[in-house]
This record gives structure tokens, sequence and C-alpha cells, in this order.
């Protein structure tokens, strides 16, 4: 009896290796056809080495550098560098489809949110619900609010930040970034902003804990059996609950507690974002799951394009002086304190350096895969029903066939400079961005270009900047989004 049960287990043992051999075995001859490094073919182990340390973003430059404009980077996956392909993948009617890849950021497992929903009709009818809160449709006070704001970050560099020929007082702008655009987004989605302005600190340790879990976030994307138990809602006593005082569970509550004003007896009618999801005819839960992307959703990525941009500037002393004078020349019929929106959108140059540099460092870098229910052509190479297609944005981004031979700099002039041709071809490819003209469009787009126009206008208007540290100017990781380190900025104010 004991020899027939060890014979049995054994006979299980190697009937389960014989199966997980022959699914490899498949798994790799699907794609085989398609190049890309020689362990993305047989596991996802490939793609864990990069994804784990943060740096994913420039390792598949290198994979569509070496392998073509479609390679290989696991037994499932494949990455897009080419430009014009992406946007037909990402088109409205291209017949692809989002992947179960976006689930994982979903942080409550019963309730999608605008950007885990997957099926694309009831994608689309949430969109259409949301896009009036975006759109600032009713809220007249938007632009006062981000006014608001950036006058509170112009008070607090001449409080604390301002730098001296004899003393340095460096400012961190990868936080100091994040203290706007999180102010900016509480106060035009929840009426009040947050007070990091104020306190120039991180209340609750949120922004610090949202950081921490970004690594892990990004890995579960890959590992498809935790993400199914994740959503299966097994470990949903153990995730982050309204009532902790910090991290998560207190993001958690702060949204709560906003949506409750909403709602019963003694409810209030504001005049902000979250008003308008109330009023859309979204569930409570809906309206707690979307309020918590509107916080987090475009902050991190509008606060990435702020800092980049001012870097990139900091590197090219033409596009400097040059933005400097524009904004000399504008300010003298400028709305004061802070420029108007519409004034901001007729300022050729400064424009210009808001798109060359989310160019040059897309606020989010993620693959954000996309999949079709029948074989596909992508690239002149046959992709298989079911095939996750990411997209490389560095690579999309400084394409040379779109950007010209110096795609890999810093250089704003190429908006204004290029045949209308050439310029059409640009602003399409740059579209891909903000995902412009695709079923997936960002819905922040609009606020997005306030914050950064009015921001870069009031900053260049009366300051300089310079890297603390020019050999090291600072560290970063990408986990979809980017974490800035060490990004001490000197600040002086400028002659009159």
């Amino acid at each position: 009896m004991v020899l027939l049960s060890s014979t049995a287990l054994w006979l299980g043992a190697l009937g389960l290796i014989f199966y997980f051999f022959v699914k490899r075995i498949t798994e790799w001859q699907r794609l085989r056809h398609i190049p890309g490094p020689f362990l993305a073919g047989w596991t996802d182990i490939w793609l864990l080495r990069h994804v784990i340390p943060g740096t994913l973003c420039t390792k598949l430059v290198d994979v569509c550098n070496e392998y073509g404009r479609l390679a290989r980077i696991g037994p499932n996956w494949v990455v897009c560098g080419d430009a014009v392909e992406v946007q037909r993948i990402w088109s409205i009617r291209s017949g692809f489809s989002r992947t179960p890849w976006y689930k994982a950021t979903r942080l409550d497992p019963e309730e999608d949110n605008v950007l885990t929903e997957l099926d694309t009709k009831r994608h689309h009818q949430r969109r259409a619900k949301l896009v009036p809160a975006y759109a600032a449709k009713g809220l007249d006070n938007q632009e006062r609010l981000v006014d608001e704001q950036v006058s509170k970050l112009i008070d607090l560099i001449d409080r604390k930040y301002i730098s001296s020929p004899t003393t340095v007082k460096p400012c961190d702008m990868g936080r100091v970034m994040q203290y706007l655009t999180q102010d900016i987004i509480t106060a035009v989605g929840f009426g009040k902003p947050a007070g990091y302005l104020d306190a120039d600190e991180d209340m609750l340790g949120i922004l610090e804990t949202c950081e921490s879990l970004l690594a892990p976030g990004h890995i579960i994307m890959f590992l498809p059996l935790v993400r199914r138990i994740l959503e299966s809602g097994i470990l949903k006593p153990f995730l982050p609950k309204p009532t902790d005082d910090r991290g998560i569970g207190g993001l958690l509550g702060l949204i709560k507690s906003h949506v409750d004003t909403r709602y019963g007896d003694s409810k209030v009618h504001g005049k902000d974002m979250l008003q308008s999801f109330v009023d859309s005819g979204l569930t409570r839960p809906q309206v707690e799951a979307e309020s918590l992307v509107t916080l987090f959703g475009g902050t991190d990525s509008t606060s990435t394009a702020l800092r980049m941009t001012i870097f990139f500037l900091s590197t090219n002393m033409s596009a400097y002086r040059r933005l400097q004078a524009e904004i000399d020349a504008a300010v003298v019929s400028a709305s004061r304190p802070i420029i108007a929106d519409e004034h901001v959108k007729r300022l050729p140059f400064l424009q210009a350096c808001i798109r060359e540099g989310m160019r040059l460092w897309p606020p989010s870098m993620a693959l954000l895969p996309k999949m079709s229910e029948i074989d596909q052509i992508v690239c002149g190479q046959a992709v298989p029903a079911g095939t996750y297609i990411g997209w490389s944005g560095l690579t999309v981004m400084k394409d040379k066939e779109t950007f010209g031979d110096n795609a890999d700099i810093f250089e704003p002039a190429r908006w204004l400079e290029a045949e209308p041709e050439e310029l059409k071809k640009m602003e399409g490819v740059y579209g891909l961005v903000f995902a412009t003209g695709t079923g997936w469009e960002c819905l922040g787009k609009k606020l997005a270009y306030v914050e950064l126009g009015k921001v870069l206008f009031e900053l260049f208007l009366r300051y300089d900047f310079s890297m603390v540290n020019a050999m090291h100017p600072f560290d970063w990781i990408n986990h979809g989004f980017t974490i800035h380190r060490g990004m001490h900025v000197s600040i002086t104010k400028r002659e009159s």
C-alpha cells in the first residue's frame, strides 16, 4: 500500500513537471518568430529583473534598439517602439482592449475605477460620467483655486528656499512639486487644499507610503497568480482600512470623510469635482473609487512633468534665456498675481518647453499593454490573439524619424521651426503622452496643462534655477510613475 502511494506521488509529480514543460514549450512557440532576449521567451523573470529595480523604462529602449521595433519581452509579452503602430493599437476602433494587467492598480478588490475597467463599453460609459468634472463644466472657480496654490508655492520658496551667492538653501524639487500638485487637486477636487505647502511636509506620511507601494504594485502587475489572489478578496481583511491613522489607510479615510459630507440628511453641496461625481449618477462606492484616482492618478505625473521640465531647462541655457525673454515680454500685459490660463496658451515658446519636457521624459512610462481577441499584424509580424502588447515610451518619444536627428536632446525650438506636415506628425506622436485621440485619453489633461503653464511662467519670471549637484543631480526609479530622490535645486531671485 505504501509502495503504491509512493508510486502515485512520483507519477503525479512527473505528470505535473511534464504539464509545465509542455505549457512552456507551447507558450514559447506562439511568439518564437519575434526576436528578443532569450530568457524572455521562457519566463517572466526577465521582465521582473528590470521591473524590481525600477529601470524597465530604459531597458526597453535597449531592447528595441537591439531587436527592432517589435520585440519579445515575456512568454506572452511583446513591446512596441514604433510610434505609428502604437497610435494604431491605441486608436478607438483598433480592435484592441485593455489586459488584466491593469487590475493590479485597484485598491478595492470589489470596485473598479476608470483606470482598471477592462470592458471597453463600461469604461466609456464611466468616462462619460467623469468628463464634466475633469473638464470643469459648471466649476467656474477652478482656475482661481489653482492660482491660490501657485501663490502658496511662491510664498514657500520666498520663505524658505532663496539662496544667495554665499548661502545655498537647497529645495527638494521632488517633494515640493508633489506638495503643489496635491494641494491643487484637493482644492479643485474636494473644495479645500490638503495643506502640504503650508506645512512643507508630508502630513500623515501619505506621500511616502504611496511611493513605497509603487514598487510592489508594479511587480504584482507581472505576477498573474498574486494578482488573482488580490482580486479574489481573500486578503481584504489585511488591506489598508479607512480607520487607519496613517499611510494608505489614512488616505482612504480622508477620501471617505469627504464623500460622507455629500450624502445623508445633513449633506452639503460643494462646487468641486467630487460634487460633479456625486451628481453624475455614479454609485457611492464608485464615487469613492474615482476620488482616489483623482487624488493620485494625475498628481504624480504632473509633478514629474514640472520638475523634469525645470531640470531640462537648466541644461539648455539658450532655451532657458529664450523662455525668460518671452515671459518678461508677456508679463507687461499678464494678469497679476498669477497669469491667466488663456494668456499662457498664447505663449508659443513656453508651450514648446512643456511639450519638449514631457516628450523627453513622459510622466507615465508604464507598459500599458493592450491585446486583441483575434490575430494581428504589428510591425510586419504576426501577433497571436491574446498577446500583451506594451509600448516603450522613451523609444517612441525619441524617434528620430518623427522628431529629427537630435531627438535625444531637449530642444523646444523644434516645435516652432518644424514644417506643417512635420509638426502634425510630431503632435500626433507626442499626443500619446496623454493618450490623446484614443479611447483611454487622460481625463486630467486639461488641468495638467493649466498647472504646467502657470507654474513655469511664474517661477521663471521670479527665479533662476540650478542643480545643487551638477555631476549627480538626482536619483530616480520608475514604476510607471517616476520617483525622484535628492533632486536638490538652488533657487535665486532674478535681478529686476
